[in-house]
């Protein structure tokens, strides 16, 4: 990102220079309302915005959602109500692999439909389809929450080995991320 910058809704966030290094795991993390949402639906595509946003030495900021390699897992661990848990997870790779299923202990739900699952459910089945994408970047807009401790350590144990570039949003520090970005009310401080 070079002198990249997110408007939304009267909300100004930016210039941000940032390189993320192939593979590293960034931590945006800062109290609710700094912008760290703002900021994934930016690169997303969702939001408006300006500057340079590069993802394999490509421009993407002009580029269409479904053209940026991106994908999203979004702080409400909303699913689609109709669908089964196995019929969301080959939207996002129709040869998942299993081992994520096996390690999130998945296989139970996965002829359950959306509707049915809980919020930490919801949220497993989120990530595990965005970590099955094929998309060079994944942004988890705070991706431990709805969740046990025992699957935040999973979770962060597959972010951690994915191959991806892994943008993860938290309200506070994690010290087990490669990089880190705090956003906080103080525009000189980003």
């Amino acid at each position: 990102m070079t002198d990249f910058e997110i408007v939304r809704e009267g909300f100004q966030m930016g210039p941000i220079n940032l390189t993320i290094d192939d593979h590293q795991k960034l931590l945006v993390y800062g109290l609710n309302g700094v912008g760290k949402t703002t900021l994934l639906l930016g690169i997303l595509g969702t939001l408006k915005t300006r500057g340079s946003l590069m993802i394999d030495e490509a421009e993407i900021s002009s580029f269409p959602i479904e053209k940026r390699g991106v994908a999203y897992q979004p702080a409400n661990p909303a699913m689609i109500p109709h669908l089964k848990v196995k019929e969301i997870l080959k939207l996002a790779d129709p040869y998942h692999d299993n081992q994520l299923v096996k390690e999130l202990k998945l296989a139970a739900l996965l002829d359950v439909k959306g509707d049915k699952l809980s919020a930490g459910q919801a949220r497993l089945i989120q990530i595990a389809a965005v970590l099955l994408s094929k998309a060079k970047v994944v942004l988890l807009d705070e991706p431990f929450s709805f969740l046990s401790e025992e699957y935040r350590n999973s979770v962060f144990d597959l972010i951690m080995n994915d191959r991806k570039v892994v943008i993860a949003t938290a309200q506070e520090r994690d010290e087990r991320f490669d990089a880190f970005l705090h956003l906080t009310r103080d525009p000189a401080s980003h």
